[in-house]
This record gives structure tokens, C-alpha cells and sequence, in this order.
């Protein structure tokens, strides 16, 4: 059996938008970016000149990742099938996560989220409701738990101290 390339659409391209580029790029023979979404339009120039300066990007591809500055217009594309995207990394502001989150799962596309999912705890049952009757999957990056500090803190507890 083949492995499939997951397409990709990054959305919100602040700082933490960078990681995520850099290492699709390193793995792109299994991670395909067709779009990036920010409504700052500053911030989609700068990155598209980001991802245009890495190492791996072939300029050929970096010319035919589709550009979006409203999130609902990028999620129109997708279900008309005029784009297609397997997985939605958000990296915008955790605000918006809840509500971006269950618009992507309620068409049934897979998400990739930055901490923290959501800013209550309406919206983190929000989000599993939706993920739980959708065909989605819903990843939160939680990169910290590997940082050594954190990890000596977990065997603490796990001792119980």
C-alpha cells in the first residue's frame, strides 16, 4: 500500500506558523501545502516570501500555494472540492480556535491545532461534540510535554510528590 500525501492548509501566519512550514517542508514527501489563510495581508506576503526561502521549496510550488485572507472563504474552496485539503493546521489566535475548529470538523476535514484548544471549557466540549459526531480527527500540538523540566514534573507526580 502507497502512503498518501496529506494536503495541507496553514491558517493564522504568525510566528508559530514558521515551525509548522519548516518541518511540512522537511517532510514533503508525505506533506503537500496547497494554502495559507491570514486575514493580515502583510503577514501572508511575509510568509509566502518565508516559505519561498526555504531550503527544500522547489519555487515552482511555492507559486501554486493557493492564498486566502478570510478563513471562510478558504473552507468555501474546500467543500465546493475546488481545493483539496486533508488537514488545517491553525496557528491563529487561541480565541478563534473553538469556533475555527468546529467549522472545519462540521465538513469533516481534519485539524491540527495550536495549544491551547480552547479558552473555556464550553468550548473544549464544543470542539469534542463536533470531532465525535464528524469523521474528522482533531490533533492538539502539546510540544512542551517532551521539554525535560516538564517531564521531571511528571515523574514527581507519578511518584506522588
Amino acid at each position: 500500500m502507497q502512503n498518501k500525501v496529506i494536503n495541507i492548509a496553514l491558517v493564522g501566519c504568525g510566528r508559530i506558523s514558521e515551525k509548522h512550514l519548516t518541518n511540512i517542508f522537511k517532510l514533503q514527501n508525505h506533506l503537500n501545502l496547497i494554502a495559507i489563510c491570514d486575514n493580515d495581508v502583510n503577514k501572508l506576503n511575509k510568509t509566502k516570501k518565508f516559505i519561498s526561502c526555504l531550503p527544500q521549496v522547489n519555487i515552482n510550488h511555492a507559486k501554486e500555494i493557493k492564498i486566502f485572507n478570510k478563513y471562510d472563504d478558504l473552507l468555501n474552496k474546500i467543500s465546493l472540492r475546488e481545493v483539496e485539503i486533508d488537514l488545517i493546521v491553525l496557528c491563529t489566535p487561541s480565541g478563534y480556535h473553538a469556533e475555527q475548529c468546529i467549522k472545519a470538523g462540521n465538513l469533516g476535514i481534519n485539524v491540527c491545532v495550536e495549544k491551547p484548544l480552547a479558552t473555556s471549557l464550553k468550548d473544549g466540549y464544543d470542539i469534542l461534540n463536533c470531532f465525535k459526531k464528524s469523521k474528522a480527527n482533531l490533533f492538539i500540538v502539546l510540544q512542551n510535554r517532551l521539554n525535560p523540566t516538564v517531564r521531571l514534573v511528571k515523574k514527581q507526580i507519578d511518584k506522588g510528590k
